[in-house]
C-alpha cells in the first residue's frame, strides 16, 4: 500500500469503527468508555481524510 493512501484507509476504518462503537454504546450493549473511544475515532477521522486528500493533490 502506498504511503499516501494510508491516511485514507485509516480515516475510513476509524469512521466505520467509530460509528459501530457509538451505535453499540447507544443501544446499551457496551459501557461508556467504548462509546467515548468511538466518539474519539469519529472526531479524528475527518482530519485523516483531509490529510489523505491533501496528499492526493500533491
Amino acid at each position: 500500500m502506498k504511503a499516501r493512501r494510508q491516511p485514507l484507509w485509516a480515516a475510513l476504518v476509524m469512521a466505520l469503527w467509530g460509528t459501530a462503537f457509538v451505535a453499540r454504546w447507544l443501544l446499551g450493549d457496551w459501557p461508556w468508555p467504548l462509546g467515548a473511544l468511538g466518539v474519539a475515532a469519529l472526531v479524528t477521522a475527518p482530519f485523516l481524510l483531509r490529510a489523505a486528500l491533501r496528499g492526493e493533490r500533491r
